[in-house]
């Protein structure tokens, strides 16, 4: 078991902020949710995170989800930041994706 909060050693992702504005016609209602997920690496390099956000992208985009009270639209990506972090966290990627989802 980890103590301290720190870090496990190589690359992990996390699901960040979710912004959800509502969207409708005469004929349907949902929402457009933009949500981050993030990889975090120890490694030198952004080579390992890069592997890891690429496998992550595909996953999301070649799943077929299934949403709770909804239809999943469409998911797409929108854009990622690669950052330096402080140690041990030395490199961040950070991805917006775009869910469309119609209320059933």
């Amino acid at each position: 078991m980890r103590s301290g909060g720190a870090l496990p050693l190589g690359e992990h992702v996390t699901l960040g902020e979710e912004v959800v504005k509502p969207f409708g016609s005469v004929t349907s209602s949902g929402g457009v949710h933009d949500f981050d997920v993030a990889v975090h690496s120890t490694a030198n390099g952004f080579s390992a995170a890069k592997v890891v956000a690429a496998a992550v992208s595909d996953v999301l985009m070649d799943a077929n989800l299934n949403v709770s009270g909804g239809h999943l639209v469409s998911l797409r990506f929108l854009k990622a930041k690669a950052k330096r972090g402080i140690a041990p966290e030395l490199r961040r990627i950070e991805m917006r994706f775009r869910a469309v989802v119609e209320d059933i």
